[in-house]
């Protein structure tokens, strides 16, 4: 019996491990197959998924989406022009 049980607990284990994995890949088949806005795949999703928390399902989606969308120069050069001034308010604040 014992055995048994930990048989069953690794093998949970081992599907919880790789379940981010899954619902990530999920969200992206959706997000191309379907050509759906993002929030309109985040929502098909979890009922696909209800195993996963809406908290574990938002992140998972955000680190999938990290992998989906490649910045390019300009779009970089943007974000550091609008982050530059809470940086500088941000260094500014840790010597006072």
């Amino acid at each position: 019996m014992k055995e048994a049980v930990a048989n069953l607990r690794e093998a949970t284990e081992l599907y919880l491990a790789e379940f981010p994995l899954e619902v990530g890949a999920t969200y992206e088949f959706i997000l191309k197959k379907e050509t759906l806005f993002p929030h309109e795949a985040q929502n098909l999703v979890k009922p696909l998924k209800p195993v996963q928390s809406a908290t574990e399902m938002v992140v998972v989606i955000s680190q999938a989406k990290e992998y989906l969308f490649t910045p390019s120069s300009e779009d970089i050069e943007e974000l550091r022009k609008e982050t530059t001034p809470w940086q500088i308010a941000s260094i500014k604040s840790m010597k006072e």
